[in-house]
This record gives C-alpha cells, structure tokens and sequence, in this order.
C-alpha cells in the first residue's frame, strides 16, 4: 500500500464522516420527516462503503476468521441497506421491514465481528475496531438521546446518524495525520507506508 492509497482512505473516511453528520444536522434542523433526507442518505452510504473497503485492503490478510465473517456480513448488510433506501424513496411501506430490523440488524453484527477483528489484527489502532464495533449501538442511542428535539420515525429522519459522522471523521484524520497503524503510533513523522510493511513483518 503507498501513502497515496492511505490518503485516498483518509479523504473517503472523512467525507463519509462529513456526510453523516449533516444528515444528522438537517435531521435535527428540520421538524418532520422528509423524502430529501431518505434521498440524501445516498451519500453517507455510498462514502462509508467505499471507506470501509478501502480501509479493509490495509488488513484484510491479518484478520482472522471472526474477522472474515464480520466483512461477508458488512458487505450483505450494505445491498440491504441500499435496497433498503429504494424502498423507502420509493414509499413501499409494507417493506420497510427490509431496512429494519434486517439491514440494520445484519450491519450491526458485521461491524461488531470485524470491528474486534479490526483491534485484534494488529495493523490498525485498537481504539479503530472499537470503534467500529459499537458504531451502530452509538448511533441508535444517540437517535434516542435527540428523540426529545426530534422523534424517531421510520424514515426521513437521522439524527443519531452523528455517531457515525464523528466515528468516521476520527478515523479519516488518524489515516490522513498518520496515527492510524500501530507501526507509527506516536511517531507523527512515520510514512503510512512504512507502518504497512512493518505490520507485515
């Protein structure tokens, strides 16, 4: 992997992150429900897809079979998500069940899998995986916590999606700052390059 690719990562996490979070901030600025939003979901999720499969290459001959399973679980959970989304733009309310508690279901325990994977595999730093293993658990009670300012519904609304927003922004810095691998963890001067090929040893 050369720094171009980690920085390639770095600008996919953060605009994931970025994407997120103002979805999260319309969500919290507008009072009902709306099909701009269920549209505008497009980007978050296209952004952290391509993010998370970028960042999967920096590891994926280091995780162990949990994590293996925990990629082949993401992977479906995002045609779910997607499918979802279409269903939902769409208004086909008797499949709403497709988005939750399917897609949402399947993508928590994907992330939960690969993101302990992600912490035991020793080339990205710990606090990553954790990160990502309890981003869904993050977002929903986030969701709960705004609930009071604006309600939770079915669709239209994505407030607690600001868990995600900053899980993403933290790591696309940490790529971008080189303080993403444990081979230059401290050391802000170490090429992202360098900390690969150490993790490999």
């Amino acid at each position: 992997m050369t720094n171009d690719t980690v920085r390639r990562c770095g600008y996919l996490a953060l605009g994931a992150g970025v994407a997120w979070s103002a979805t999260s901030l319309l969500s919290l600025l507008i009072d009902d429900p709306t099909r701009l939003l269920d549209v505008l979901m497009v980007a978050p999720l296209a952004l952290t897809i391509a993010a998370f499969l970028a960042l999967h290459r920096f590891q994926r001959d280091r995780l162990d079979r949990l994590g293996q399973w925990g990629y082949r679980l993401s992977l479906a959970s995002f045609v779910l998500l997607v499918a979802s989304q279409a269903v939902i733009v769409a208004g086909i309310e008797r499949l709403y069940w497709v988005g939750f508690p399917l897609a949402a279901g399947v993508w928590f325990a994907g992330f939960l899998l690969y993101g302990i994977a992600t912490a035991r595999a020793g080339v990205l730093a710990p606090w990553i995986g954790i990160a990502i293993a309890f981003s869904e658990v993050a977002t929903a009670l986030l969701g709960i916590a705004f609930s009071p300012i604006s309600p939770i519904a079915d669709h239209g609304d994505y407030s607690g999606a600001l868990a995600h927003g900053l899980i993403w922004l933290a790591i696309g810095s940490a790529l971008l700052r080189g303080h993403a691998f444990i081979a230059n963890r401290g050391d802000a001067s170490a090429l992202p390059s360098a900390a690969l090929a150490a993790s490999r040893e």
